[in-house]
């Protein structure tokens, strides 16, 4: 995912999801890519639905 037009680093994200027990791949190393993008993955519906509530209140406080 692209943060970019959000103007969020993936690495702060990956700071404020992981204190709700959410862990993102920072992609800021990967050839091509740089700071702005990151990868997630979800098995469940309940994880979908707890990923995009703490992904919501991570960038309305960052």
């Amino acid at each position: 995912m692209n943060t970019k037009p959000l103007g969020i680093l993936s690495a702060n994200l990956v700071k404020v999801l992981c204190h709700h027990n959410i862990w993102i791949k920072d992609f800021d190393f990967k050839l091509g890519l740089d700071g702005y993008y990151f990868r997630t993955a979800v098995s469940t519906p309940n994880e979908n639905q707890k990923l995009q509530v703490a992904l919501a209140e991570a960038i309305s406080g960052i």
